[in-house]
């Protein structure tokens, strides 16, 4: 029987890792509380969770304290 798939190994990763990995934030608590504060779209979507997946070729905008991210 084959094993069971990685999120990551299927391209899809959670948001909240997404930002830690790509150094966006300093620690994945911030990164969760960033993901929840309703600073982050997926596809221009708010997202209210931090366990929303994002997959290959989605756009991300991160709205932070002095700049915005594409």
């Amino acid at each position: 029987m084959p094993a069971p798939e990685n999120n990551a190994a299927a391209g899809s990763l959670r948001i909240d890792k997404w930002l830690w990995y790509a150094r966006v934030t300093k620690s994945r608590s911030l990164a969760q509380k960033l993901a929840t504060s309703g600073h982050v779209r997926v596809n221009k979507d708010k997202i209210d969770s931090a366990s929303k997946t994002v997959r290959t070729g989605d756009v991300l905008t991160i709205g932070l304290d002095r700049r915005s991210l594409v």
